[in-house]
Order: C-alpha cells, then sequence, then structure tokens
C-alpha cells in the first residue's frame, strides 16, 4: 500500500540494485519516522523482501495479528540484541531501522534528523561476524506526520523502557495515516561498507568502522536532498 499512497515513490541506487540474496549484509535504514514507511517502501518495492529478514520490535513480532501480516509480506526477526546476533550466527541479511525508538521520538516536520552518534552496538556485531553494512536514507519520511517536540530527557528515557513517546498527528481526516507530501517517499541505497572480521575488536575498530558509516549516510543525503527539494539542508546527527 506505501507506493500507491504517495504521490510519488521510488527506491533507487547510488549505483546498481544490490543482490539482495549474496553477501552477509545489515542494511540501516534511516529515518525511522513514525511507522517506517521508507522500510516498508524499501521491503515491499525491490527483492529485498524476498531475501532479507526485516527487523521489529519484538511487541509487534508476537502480536498474533502483526506476526501474521508480516510473515505474510516479508521474514521478520526481532530488534533484540540475542536477535541480531542469533540472525547474524546463522548468515543472513537483514535491514533495521537503526535509530530505534529514539529515532522516532525525534520525528519533526521538515526537518532531518537520524539518531546514530551512540548506536555502536550494531557495528561491533557486524566486525565480530564479518558483516557488511549499508546506508539507507528514505527522503520524505520526516514529512509523513507532526509529532511534538522538546522534553528529551524524559522521552528519551521512556524509550530506554521500550515505549516510543511519539505523538503523531498525519492525514486531517485519518491521523494515523501519514500526510501525503507533494516531493512523496524516495528510498535511496547507498553504497557498501567493510571492514573485514574481527573476532574481538577493539574500541577504534568499532569507532572506526561507525565512522565511516556516519560519514556516507551523510554524504547519502547530500547526494539527493533534491529530491525533495532541501538542496542546502543538512542531516541532523543527534
Amino acid at each position: 500500500w506505501v507506493p500507491r499512497y504517495y504521490a510519488k515513490a521510488s527506491v533507487r541506487c547510488d549505483s546498481s540494485l544490490p543482490d539482495f540474496s549474496t553477501g552477509k549484509t545489515v542494511y540501516l535504514c534511516h529515518p525511522h519516522g513514525i511507522f517506517c514507511d521508507g522500510l516498508q517502501l524499501f521491503g515491499l518495492c525491490t527483492d529485498a523482501r524476498k531475501h532479507l529478514r526485516f527487523a521489529m520490535s519484538e511487541v509487534l513480532l508476537w502480536a498474533p495479528l502483526f506476526r501474521l501480516l508480516f510473515c505474510l509480506l516479508a521474514k521478520p526477526m526481532g530488534v533484540s540484541k540475542a536477535s541480531v546476533l542469533r540472525t547474524m550466527r546463522e548468515g543472513h541479511s537483514f535491514a533495521i531501522a537503526a535509530g530505534g525508538f529514539e529515532e522516532a521520538t525525534l520525528t519533526c516536520l521538515h526537518k532531518d534528523r537520524v539518531f546514530v552518534s551512540k548506536r555502536k552496538g550494531i557495528f561491533k556485531y557486524a566486525l565480530e561476524n564479518g558483516y557488511s553494512v549499508v546506508p539507507v536514507y528514505a527522503f520524505g519520511e520526516s514529512e509523513c506526520f507532526l509529532n511534538p517536540q522538546g522534553m528529551w530527557g524524559f522521552r528519551f528515557w521512556l524509550n530506554s523502557l521500550g515505549v516510543p513517546a511519539v505523538m503523531p498527528a498525519g492525514n486531517p481526516w485519518l491521523p494515523l495515516l501519514p500526510r501525503i507530501s507533494p516531493e512523496g517517499l524516495h528510498v535511496v541505497i547507498g553504497q557498501r561498507l567493510s571492514a573485514g572480521q574481527i573476532a574481538e575488536p577493539k574500541t577504534e575498530d568499532i569507532d572506526s568502522f561507525h565512522q565511516r558509516f556516519v560519514d556516507e549516510l551523510k554524504k547519502l543525503y547530500e547526494r539527493h536532498r533534491g529530491l525533495v527539494g532541501k538542496e542546502g539542508v543538512d542531516l541532523e546527527v543527534w
């Protein structure tokens, strides 16, 4: 439903569309937004849904109706550390909204924000298991919903308890549906980043791999921000 809902929608790559069936890869999708519409578009409009696992909240994963829906559309997995490590040990590639509930909480109309500065665990696991990482950015995700701002300390504390801490308002007639922005929703897949396999990565190994990802994510944003008319606008990295 996502590609049909928006006036304009696309999935594109910096180069050719990756072969989702090969290699051990984590697709780190940003921003989370309220309902991960960009991640849904990425999965439903490419072969990714046939080959990748898609990480989602364990609360939704174990709710019978949601589990049935996601199993029909894709191959779901949990977002917990245990689920991620199990998936990596099995050698499956997967996609995850890496900013989590904190990034959802930061959602702000007309502001492009990612919560990645403290997200280093996934890079440690990638190094330990020999995984590559690929930045994926959804342009227009931040235009989908209004969301109150401020009280970050309290709201991030709620996030740490597994509470999204959002109050979204989208379509005026059905507020839980996204606003329809004239620029639409456009997902861009960036360059694959690899750092080999390190059984016991040091802090500097993890920091280096993490920084390479942040740099590439910012470059990806700068290369394609014109898709939604945001030339000259910088990505906010939290």
